[in-house]
């Protein structure tokens, strides 16, 4: 396999859009095109042959099994990017690290600005050891926390608040440094005192960030909006 390009599939039922995505793809010299589909099974079945299918270019909403069922039914996925016309499945796709998110219409710069990121995060992987905690000063001792309990973190003059599953925990830390720490793939600052778990993000509205259940809204910077909304695929 040649390591310099990336290698992709299409899975789009309509025919227009299809041309569209395959016209991309052919353009753009790091991607090289390893098969096209009308069907999430089709393409179930190309992956599951283990080609080293790195990157999928799919629909959402198609006949049968759906884009986004097709994500979740592959035990080691590769990397995805969602083009569909709606804006409705952008917070759940983002659970499922997705690179990117289209919505139609798209041009040509904003599908190389999604191919950038797929080589970025595909880059990541290859080369960086995945850690699922932090590792924070508390006192004399060192806190373990995983990357899955932590709701978000509120900074708090010299200390940072890391609320999680069980407890708040109070450390003396940055939020700069606080982020430095997590994968940028989950997590986001989206205020000048707030880092959130995107994992745990409901719905957004201009001003506010609605966390599922019980775990209490987060307000939504306006200089951290355009990035926020940007980052879950909403225009």
């Amino acid at each position: 396999m040649n390591q310099s390009t990336i290698s992709c599939i299409v899975v789009e039922d309509d025919p227009l859009p299809r041309a569209d995505i395959v016209g991309h793809i052919h353009r753009t010299p790091i991607l090289r095109l390893e098969g096209v589909f009308k069907d999430a099974m089709s393409a179930f079945n190309h992956i599951r042959q283990g080609k080293g299918i790195q990157l999928v270019f799919s629909d959402i909403l198609m006949p049968g099994i759906s884009g986004m069922e097709l994500l979740k039914s592959l035990a080691s996925p590769p990397l995805f990017i969602f083009v569909t016309a709606s804006h409705e499945y952008a917070v759940e796709s983002f659970e499922y690290n997705v690179a990117d998110y289209l919505v139609k219409p798209y041009d040509y710069p904003r599908f190389l600005k999604a191919v950038d990121k797929a080589r970025l995060q595909l880059g990541k992987a290859g080369i960086q050891e995945t850690k699922s905690f932090i590792t924070v000063k508390s006192g004399y001792s060192n806190l373990i926390v995983k990357h899955d309990d932590i709701f978000f973190i509120k900074a708090d003059r010299v200390y940072v608040e890391i609320e999680t599953l069980n407890k708040t925990h109070i450390v003396q830390e940055s939020l700069t440094n606080m982020l430095e720490k997590l994968p940028p793939d989950r997590f986001m600052r989206v205020h000048r005192s707030y880092i959130v778990n995107l994992d745990y993000v409901e719905k957004l509205t201009p001003r506010e960030i609605i966390m599922q259940g019980s775990i209490g809204n987060i307000p939504l910077g306006s200089s951290f909006k355009e990035a926020v909304f940007q980052k879950l695929g909403i225009g």
